[in-house]
């Protein structure tokens, strides 16, 4: 099972491919827009 640092990252690369906004992409993927504003901050350092 990937780590969960693993997951995110994955999820961060799709998002940028993808062309949607945040939201729609959360939306789109059931997630939550506050984890993923997490994740995007923690992978940026």
């Amino acid at each position: 099972m990937p780590s969960k640092r693993t997951r995110w990252a994955a999820h961060m690369a799709a998002w940028q491919s993808s062309g949607l906004s945040q939201s729609a992409y959360c939306r789109r993927h059931a997630l939550s827009l506050a984890s993923f504003g997490y994740w995007r901050r923690q992978l940026r350092t």
